[in-house]
């Protein structure tokens, strides 16, 4: 009789430390979870939200130009923009081309924060290398951890 009050007794013992373990692991995990965002490790922030129009001039610079205007959206610094694809040279205002494809200072507006940021009316002129051309507007964010293609031109 002895024995099986034994046996009794263990088999309620199983649930318990199967509950303490489960809570243990839950523990860690929502722990390992709030440590990632706390240290900055989890996802970068959400790419801006900004509308684009171009229009393109086969007697323009190089292959032709490509007029990159910011028909409305968000503010983003310039120094979070770039181009990439078929783009030959970035042109900034005086009409010379600029070095790298990033979009330049000089065509785009302050921000509230003192910092060059483009805005609704901002244009640029990217020369194409080929016709026909595929040209992205990139963004990336303040770390450079995340890059998005805000939007992509197409033509020949």
């Amino acid at each position: 009789m002895r024995l099986k009050a034994l046996l009794a007794d263990d088999e309620n013992a199983v649930s318990p430390v199967i509950g303490v373990i489960l809570m243990v692991a839950i523990t860690v995990i929502l722990a390992a979870v709030i440590a990632s965002f706390v240290l900055g490790l989890g996802p970068g922030g959400a790419a801006p939200t900004v509308n684009f129009d171009s229009e393109f001039d086969s007697g323009g610079p190089d292959s032709g130009g490509l007029t990159v205007s910011v028909t409305g959206g968000d503010s983003v610094p310039v120094d979070q923009l770039s181009f990439s694809g078929d783009v030959a040279n970035v042109y900034g205002s005086g009409g010379s081309a600029i070095s790298g494809t990033q979009w330049p200072a000089n065509n785009a507006t302050g921000s509230s924060e003192g910092e060059t940021a483009i805005s609704a009316g901002d244009e640029v002129t990217v020369g194409v290398d080929t016709t026909p051309y595929e040209v992205n507007v990139v963004w990336s964010s303040d770390d450079g951890g995340t890059t998005q293609t805000l939007t992509t031109f197409n033509g020949e």
